[in-house]
């Protein structure tokens, strides 16, 4: 009686967790547009972004909020020192900035608002906040959430 119960527990989990992660597979995002800022794109001096570091670990993020102001550009610097992929997957917050059109953009606007960084891996994301809000960030990866790979970004 006990092995019954103890396989059609070990059934019925199995079958939780490919739903699980079907579910996770098929979620579709919506796609990310750039809002303009107040200020033409084309006059934002990039050049006098203010960098800002963020190191992606095993589960945080370091800084874990972000403050950022209206109209300011941004060179947000991600680095992974995780041992393992990592993501930085904010797209109510990507929704509501000016992206700088380069390769990096391409690739965030393409992933509904997410970008990837392998172990070791570094990119910039240039952007300027054109909505004020509180945006929320999380690690997308499996379970990273859940051990509380979780963040906050801030715009004034």
């Amino acid at each position: 009686m006990r092995e019954k119960f103890t396989m059609s527990l070990r059934s019925m989990l199995s079958v939780a967790l490919v739903f699980v992660l079907i579910a996770g597979c098929t979620a579709t995002r919506e796609p990310i547009v750039s809002v303009a800022p107040a200020l033409a794109p084309a006059s934002v001096d990039w050049s006098r972004s203010t960098r800002i570091n963020v190191a992606l670990e095993s589960f945080n993020f370091t800084p874990d909020r972000m403050t950022f102001e209206r109209g300011q550009p941004y060179r947000l610097h991600l680095e992974n020192h995780g041992s393992g992929g990592h993501n930085f997957d904010a797209p109510e917050f990507f929704r509501s900035v000016y992206l700088r059109p380069d390769a990096t953009t391409a690739k965030i606007k393409a992933a509904g608002g997410v970008i990837e960084l392998r172990r070791n891996g570094e990119t910039d994301i240039y952007f300027v906040p054109s909505k004020s809000g509180n945006f929320p960030l999380v690690c997308s990866r499996f379970l990273h959430e859940s051990f509380g790979m979780v963040g906050k970004i801030v715009v004034k």
